[in-house]
């Protein structure tokens, strides 16, 4: 409560996700939308949608049975609410499903020994993925302009502008 400076547990009901950290999160439309995350174990690639009025969870199923068209299993990655109905995922730690998307990069971590990653099936990726909450489906794969090592240096003010070009 802003205006007690109180913190307040309130109870949720239907499908909540599990316990995640380092996952990506946004509000849109009056809901809370959680992608990813890591529980201690496993990492995920589902998407929980928190409606804020009623406290009420509920799983979105995946955007497509393809692997190719569904994110891969994250930690690491930012999530923003574009326009009315559209989720905008942008980078992330993990291992790819299938493929990476043409034109985008992924940049396999380095192991203990200094190797370039070579041994290790996880790394960071640029891409960014478009979701319509309304459809419930995949609306875009696009990559982002700067390569994956600098992902926590980006503002959401220099992705706005490279998400304003995406939607023209």
């Amino acid at each position: 409560d802003v205006n007690t400076e109180l913190w307040e547990q309130k109870p949720t009901g239907g499908n909540a996700p599990p316990g995640l950290y380092n996952n990506a999160h946004a509000e849109l439309g009056g809901f809370l939308y959680i992608y990813g995350g890591f529980d201690g174990h496993h990492t995920y690639n589902t998407l929980h949608q928190l409606d804020l009025t009623y406290l009420q969870w509920k799983a979105l199923a995946k955007p497509q049975a393809n692997p190719s068209n569904v994110p891969m299993k994250m930690t690491g990655c930012g999530m923003v609410g574009l326009g009315n109905h559209t989720l905008v995922l942008f980078g992330g730690f993990g291992t790819p499903s299938c493929e990476v998307n043409p034109g985008c990069t992924f940049h396999r971590q380095t192991d203990q020994a200094g190797n370039n990653g070579t041994s290790s099936a996880k790394g960071w990726t640029n891409e960014i993925w478009c979701y319509d909450v309304v459809k419930g489906k995949v609306c875009g794969v696009y990559c982002m302009w700067v390569g994956c090592e600098y992902l926590y240096c980006l503002a959401y003010s220099l992705l706005d502008h490279q998400i304003s070009q995406l939607s023209q």
